[in-house]
């Protein structure tokens, strides 16, 4: 069921008409923090509950919590059986990398934004379309 929820949102960001919707819905946030004298991403350790919908149009992602986050695909960087990797632009210009994969154990998949000091992850399952 996971590898499914992972492949309908991904037809989404692939896809070349605004009618391929998928949408999720975030349960859980994490927040987390570079270390610039290791360069690794140090996350906050708790997960936060949550209740947002993201919607994948196309080549966009919008995320819908206190302020509505727009972010656009630049080009696709990666692809493994642990998910894939864009590099995207939001609403600002300002590059991020966003990945999208199955979460080991569970039916659930993650999405994860990440600049270059800080970076938060959501825990999602599929709305359907």
């Amino acid at each position: 069921m996971k590898k499914l929820i992972t492949l309908l949102m991904l037809v989404g960001l692939t896809a070349t008409s605004i009618a391929q919707t998928s949408h999720a819905r975030a349960y859980q946030f994490l927040f987390g923090h570079r270390d610039f004298s290791t360069n690794e991403l140090v996350w906050n350790g708790t997960p936060s509950a949550c209740n947002i919908l993201i919607e994948i149009h196309g080549n966009d992602v919008i995320v819908y919590s206190k302020t509505v986050q727009h972010y656009h695909v630049i080009a696709k960087l990666a692809e493994t059986a642990d998910g894939v990797q864009y590099r995207m632009s939001d609403a600002n210009g300002v590059r991020c990398n966003f990945y999208m994969g199955p979460i080991q154990g569970s039916e659930s998949v993650f999405i994860a934004i990440e600049y270059n000091d800080y970076a938060w992850m959501y825990s999602c399952v599929d709305e359907g379309q």
